[in-house]
Protein backbone atom coordinates (compact mmCIF):
# COMPACT_ATOMS: atom_id res chain seq x y z
CA UNK A 1 0.00 0.00 0.00
CA UNK A 2 1.60 3.24 -1.16
CA UNK A 3 0.99 6.61 0.37
CA UNK A 4 -0.13 9.50 -1.78
CA UNK A 5 2.79 11.73 -2.50
CA UNK A 6 2.51 15.34 -1.51
CA UNK A 7 6.07 16.14 -2.63
CA UNK A 8 7.66 14.65 -5.73
CA UNK A 9 11.00 15.70 -7.15
CA UNK A 10 11.74 15.96 -10.84
CA UNK A 11 13.90 12.83 -10.84
CA UNK A 12 11.75 9.69 -11.30
CA UNK A 13 14.14 7.52 -9.23
CA UNK A 14 13.96 9.83 -6.22
CA UNK A 15 10.48 10.18 -4.78
CA UNK A 16 9.69 11.64 -1.40
CA UNK A 17 6.42 10.50 0.12
CA UNK A 18 4.91 12.35 3.02
CA UNK A 19 2.25 10.50 5.00
CA UNK A 20 -0.71 12.64 5.92
CA UNK A 21 -3.89 11.41 7.63
CA UNK A 22 -6.35 10.00 5.11
CA UNK A 23 -3.91 10.05 2.21
CA UNK A 24 -3.82 6.32 1.40
CA UNK A 25 -3.49 5.70 -2.34
CA UNK A 26 -4.46 2.18 -3.41
CA UNK A 27 -3.56 2.54 -7.08
CA UNK A 28 -0.55 0.48 -8.13
CA UNK A 29 2.59 2.29 -9.17
CA UNK A 30 3.14 2.61 -12.92
CA UNK A 31 4.77 -0.49 -14.31
CA UNK A 32 3.45 -2.71 -11.51
CA UNK A 33 1.88 -5.83 -13.04
CA UNK A 34 -1.83 -6.22 -12.35
CA UNK A 35 -2.91 -9.44 -10.69
CA UNK A 36 -4.58 -11.75 -13.29
CA UNK A 37 -7.52 -12.37 -10.96
CA UNK A 38 -8.06 -8.62 -10.56
CA UNK A 39 -7.84 -8.14 -14.32
CA UNK A 40 -10.42 -10.90 -14.84
CA UNK A 41 -12.77 -9.31 -12.29
CA UNK A 42 -12.49 -5.95 -14.04
CA UNK A 43 -13.14 -7.53 -17.44
CA UNK A 44 -16.16 -9.43 -16.07
CA UNK A 45 -17.56 -6.28 -14.49
CA UNK A 46 -17.11 -4.38 -17.76
CA UNK A 47 -18.78 -7.18 -19.76
CA UNK A 48 -21.73 -7.36 -17.37
CA UNK A 49 -22.04 -3.58 -17.56
CA UNK A 50 -22.35 -3.78 -21.33
CA UNK A 51 -24.93 -6.58 -21.06
CA UNK A 52 -26.94 -4.52 -18.54
CA UNK A 53 -26.80 -1.45 -20.79
CA UNK A 54 -28.04 -3.48 -23.76
CA UNK A 55 -30.85 -4.95 -21.67
CA UNK A 56 -31.92 -1.45 -20.61
CA UNK A 57 -31.96 -0.31 -24.24
CA UNK A 58 -34.12 -3.29 -25.25
CA UNK A 59 -36.57 -2.71 -22.39
CA UNK A 60 -36.80 1.00 -23.21
CA UNK A 61 -37.49 0.18 -26.87
CA UNK A 62 -40.28 -2.19 -25.79
CA UNK A 63 -41.73 0.42 -23.47
CA UNK A 64 -41.68 3.18 -26.08
CA UNK A 65 -43.15 1.06 -28.89
CA UNK A 66 -45.95 -0.53 -26.82
CA UNK A 67 -48.08 2.26 -25.44
CA UNK A 68 -51.59 0.77 -25.92
CA UNK A 69 -53.60 -0.14 -22.85
CA UNK A 70 -54.06 -3.72 -21.68
CA UNK A 71 -56.15 -5.30 -18.97
CA UNK A 72 -54.08 -6.99 -16.30
CA UNK A 73 -55.94 -9.67 -14.32
CA UNK A 74 -54.51 -11.06 -11.09
CA UNK A 75 -56.76 -13.26 -8.98
CA UNK A 76 -59.85 -11.12 -8.33
CA UNK A 77 -58.22 -7.81 -9.35
CA UNK A 78 -58.47 -6.35 -12.81
CA UNK A 79 -56.65 -3.17 -13.81
CA UNK A 80 -56.15 -1.28 -17.05
CA UNK A 81 -52.56 -0.16 -17.64
CA UNK A 82 -50.43 0.88 -20.60
CA UNK A 83 -48.46 -2.12 -21.88
CA UNK A 84 -45.29 -0.08 -21.41
CA UNK A 85 -45.91 0.12 -17.65
CA UNK A 86 -46.55 -3.64 -17.47
CA UNK A 87 -43.35 -4.44 -19.41
CA UNK A 88 -41.27 -2.01 -17.35
CA UNK A 89 -42.73 -3.32 -14.09
CA UNK A 90 -41.99 -6.91 -15.09
CA UNK A 91 -38.41 -5.95 -15.98
CA UNK A 92 -37.90 -4.21 -12.64
CA UNK A 93 -39.43 -7.16 -10.75
CA UNK A 94 -37.15 -9.57 -12.63
CA UNK A 95 -34.08 -7.47 -11.84
CA UNK A 96 -35.01 -7.35 -8.15
CA UNK A 97 -35.53 -11.11 -8.03
CA UNK A 98 -32.22 -11.75 -9.84
CA UNK A 99 -30.43 -9.40 -7.43
CA UNK A 100 -31.93 -11.15 -4.41
CA UNK A 101 -30.87 -14.55 -5.75
CA UNK A 102 -27.35 -13.28 -6.50
CA UNK A 103 -27.08 -11.80 -3.01
CA UNK A 104 -28.19 -15.11 -1.47
CA UNK A 105 -25.59 -17.01 -3.48
CA UNK A 106 -22.88 -14.52 -2.51
CA UNK A 107 -23.74 -14.81 1.20
CA UNK A 108 -23.78 -18.60 1.00
CA UNK A 109 -20.29 -18.65 -0.55
CA UNK A 110 -18.90 -16.51 2.28
CA UNK A 111 -19.84 -19.09 4.91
Amino acid sequence: MALRSSTTHDRPDHRVTVATPGSVDRTPAPGTPIDPAQRRRRANAFAWGIVAALAIVVVLALVIQNSEEVILDLLWWSIRLPLAVVVFGAAVAGALIAGAVALGIKRRRRR
